[in-house]
């Protein structure tokens, strides 16, 4: 299946290290990229936080008041009615 002719290309020669192991890194915008991952995100949307907080704020109240179901029952049997 291979070839008799095939030839590899010669290798490609090493990489100069640099003196203290340090690679340049081009220059970065952090600002600008910062800002436009703010902008696109969804946690610094007013909605989305007063929705995030409004779900923290029912879940709190139904952990607290218990209203899901009711466990405090002493009958073993009970129809789905009864146990809201």
């Amino acid at each position: 299946m291979i070839p008799a002719d095939l030839s590899l290309p010669e290798k490609a020669p090493p990489k100069e290290t640099p003196y203290f192991g340090m690679v340049p890194i081009p220059a970065l915008d952090f600002p600008e990229r910062f800002s436009n991952f703010c902008f696109k995100s969804l946690y610094i949307k007013e909605e989305a936080i007063r929705a995030m907080v409004d779900i923290r704020t029912e879940c709190n109240n139904l952990l607290k008041e218990n209203r899901i179901f009711n466990v405090s029952s002493s009958k073993t049997r009970l129809r789905v009615d009864e146990f809201k």
